[in-house]
């Protein structure tokens, strides 16, 4: 024993032995600190689910790791009970907002009443707020025309993002940077063996996209006016795990000219929601 300590100190005296030590703590450092910012990373984007399921593993495993007793066992309550409230608001907050278009249905007359004094009623109970009944106008669609005639007249401006084609549909999507605002994106979708009242029929049914759209999450009509046909949707649009839920309010309204229809969307405000 006594020759083999001799040994490794005097392979560690060696200067090539400690050089190839200082070169391998070199080497060790960033790759440790790379993988301590990743499990940091990771840990902060990890999905909200986790944190019931690690609730679950410590229940199985606290017989092994706890001993037995009052003391203990209200030691593991309390424990417990702190790691549920940093994950439990997520989850409420999340239920409450799909479920607020439904609470929205049972408020009872009398609240319905006073809010029809303070923002003026309709003949039909309904909620009139100013303004909101013009969410979509015909300015809208005047300027949903003037960028159509300035993408088909060539108009520099525009970049191709993206162009995918079927047997029976063709899709073509651009962009462009105004010098003031967002970036614009405007896309154009060509199918073949459906009629204009079919594609118009699809993707302004709200019920029916709830089936094929796999990002929406929640759709209802809050309100619609007959005088010029126009419509205000709440949807609630899911995201990936690390990015939480958004709420979209926008009204609609179709135009119709012979066999084309113009179908404008806009974001407004809708006060009862707020209330």
């Amino acid at each position: 024993m006594a020759g083999w300590c001799e040994e490794a100190v005097a392979l560690l005296q060696r200067p090539a032995a400690a050089e190839m030590a200082v070169d391998v703590l070199l080497c060790a450092v960033p790759i440790w600190a790379a993988v301590m910012i990743g499990l940091v990373v990771g840990w902060s984007w990890r999905p909200r689910w986790t944190g019931l399921l690690f609730l679950g593993l410590r229940t199985r495993l606290r017989i092994i790791w706890l001993p037995p007793g009052l003391g203990a066992r209200r030691l593991w309550f309390a424990c417990t009970a702190l790691s549920a409230c940093s994950v439990a608001p997520r989850l409420l907050s999340s239920a409450f907002r799909r479920c607020r278009g439904k609470q929205q249905d049972k408020a009872s007359p009398e609240d319905t009443a006073a809010v029809a004094r303070d923002g003026g009623g309709c003949a039909d109970g309904r909620t009139n707020f100013e303004g909101e009944h013009d969410t979509v106008t015909e300015k809208d669609l005047e300027l949903l025309l003037q960028l159509l005639d300035n993408k088909e007249s060539g108009d520099t401006a525009w970049q191709n993002l993206m162009e995918r084609t079927t047997s029976n549909m063709t899709y073509k999507a651009w962009r462009r940077e105004p010098e003031e605002g967002p970036i614009m994106y405007c896309s154009r979708t060509i199918f073949e063996d459906a009629t204009p009242e079919l594609v118009r029929d699809f993707f302004w049914d709200g019920d029916f996209r709830l089936k094929w759209d796999p990002m929406l999450a929640y759709s209802k009509s809050l309100d619609e006016f007959p005088q010029n046909g126009a419509t205000i949707v709440h949807w609630i649009k899911k995201f990936p795990f690390f990015c939480s839920d958004r709420e979209y309010i926008f009204g609609g309204r179709i135009w119709e000219s012979g066999k084309t229809y113009y179908c404008v969307t806009k974001v407004c405000l809708y006060s009862v929601l707020f209330r």
